[in-house]
């Protein structure tokens, strides 16, 4: 009887941790992993600033533009002659969704028949990373002071199809108006999702490097779409709503900005910090503009366009690793994911490291959690005499605490020893949590 007992209240204890690990993270974590914006920074407009905000424009002429196939093992790009901007990015390695077995899919059909819903049957696709789809609002555009650029008239590029499976290739554009000259150099490797873009002028301009995307595509509640930066504050991680429309905000000496994509990230990475202009072109579309230091007439950047995998990170840029939101534990969170890792080079299999993952947990917490069913044994004991000084001083309720403390004291046990052992663990659980939440390892 006093081992169902036990069970019971184990049971009790895991259902409990579960449900304040589910609200903790709801009004807790999710906050407290949000930088505030640079409060003294106010909202201003950026013509005060030589970076004009983005304006909608009427849609280009759809004739005088044509399409630039980039393809690497590791993706399939296309550019287009339009401002020079990049159309599509669908990484070769990660689908948008599992394909499911036949008996699931009869599983879910069934489901979405009796709720009404309609079942999507479409075969999984590689990711796509661009959002938008008007080319006026493709990403990778250029924003100029101090030179008359006009979208409209098409960059020439060097090819039309380019075959990045050895060695570095490039892609070289040309804009000409009047006697302005812009050249733009697209640098790609075959081993890696960085890409570097420099953009040459004639005369002298401050330039700005921009991505705009959608922000209402999140497929769970926890998902991010939006836009995250570092800077002198560290990293910032903006909610989209933040940014009304209307209004453009920016912020200095911005080392890098990112359109966080759930498990994914476009990020662009200035030569030396510069000014970052953030605005809105409607409810769900937001964009993002960087410079590349002052005024030049040489402007380079770096890009990452991939999953958010640690290591590819870090070789981009070792401060790119802040793009992943490991929540407040993260210090724990982070030691989890490498052992899980470490395990992953002799199993191969993430579920068997899961599993390894709760042994070597449960190892680690054994001591406490031995201590924790001590103390509930103990107290079980006391758990007669408790019920006796209750039904004595059940119209005191000032003497019966002072009876129980008096009882706890004689029989030296400590009332709160059983939880404390499953408080120490708390944290461990929200990091694991966490941790199995943003790993593109175990998307």
């Amino acid at each position: 009887m006093e081992e169902k007992d036990m069970l019971l209240r184990l049971i009790l204890a895991i259902v409990l941790s579960v449900v304040a690990l589910v609200a903790f993270e709801h009004f807790f974590l999710r906050q407290g992993t949000q930088r505030p914006p640079e409060a003294p920074q106010k909202v201003q407009r950026t013509q005060q600033e030589g970076i004009k905000p983005l304006e909608e424009k009427a849609p280009p002429p759809p004739q005088g533009y044509s399409d630039i196939v980039v393809e690497t093992p590791l993706y399939r790009a296309v550019f287009t002659t339009y401002g020079g901007r990049l159309k599509s990015i669908t990484l070769k390695g990660y689908m948008d969704k599992v394909e499911l077995h036949p008996l699931g899919r009869w599983v879910q059909g069934l489901i979405a028949k009796i709720f009404g819903k309609r079942l999507d049957t479409s075969p999984p696709k590689p990711v796509e990373l661009v959002s938008t789809s008007q080319l006026e609002r493709l990403p990778l555009g250029l924003v100029l002071s101090g030179i008359d650029y006009d979208e409209s008239v098409p960059w020439v590029a060097s090819s039309t199809n380019l075959r990045v499976f050895e060695g570095v290739k490039e892609l070289k554009m040309v804009w000409r108006k009047g006697d302005i000259v812009l050249r733009k150099v697209y640098r790609f490797f075959p081993d890696s999702y960085r890409i570097e873009v420099s953009v040459e002028a004639n005369r002298e301009a401050l330039l700005a490097l921009g991505w705009i995307g959608r922000t209402d595509l999140k497929k769970s509640y926890y998902g991010f779409y939006g836009p995250i930066f570092l800077g002198p504050r560290g990293r910032t991680k903006l909610k989209p709503k933040k940014i009304k429309g209307g209004e453009t905000r920016h912020f200095e000496q911005i080392e890098w900005f990112a359109f966080d994509q759930d498990y994914f990230a476009s990020i662009i990475a200035p030569e030396s910090p510069g000014r970052l202009v953030l605005g809105r072109l409607d409810g769900r579309t937001i964009y993002g503009f960087i410079t590349s230091g002052g005024p030049s007439r040489s402007h380079h950047f770096r890009l990452f366009l991939g999953p958010k995998d640690p290591e590819e990170l870090e070789q981009f840029l070792p401060t790119a690793k802040k793009v992943i939101d490991y929540g407040t534990f993260g210090i724990i969170a982070i030691p989890i994911l490498k052992i899980m890792r470490f395990t992953h080079g002799f199993t191969g299999n993430w579920g068997l490291d899961v599993i390894l993952l709760a042994l070597f947990i449960k190892l680690v917490f054994f001591w406490p959690t031995q201590k924790s069913y001590e103390a509930m044994r103990e107290m079980q004991k006391l758990a007669p005499e408790i019920k006796m000084l209750q039904k004595k001083y059940k119209d005191d309720k000032q003497r019966l605490q002072k009876e129980l403390m008096e009882l706890y004291r004689r029989r030296r046990v400590n009332p709160f020893s059983g939880c404390l052992p499953l408080l120490l663990q708390l944290p461990v659980f929200f990091a694991l949590y966490r941790a199995l939440l943003v790993s593109i390892d175990l998307r």
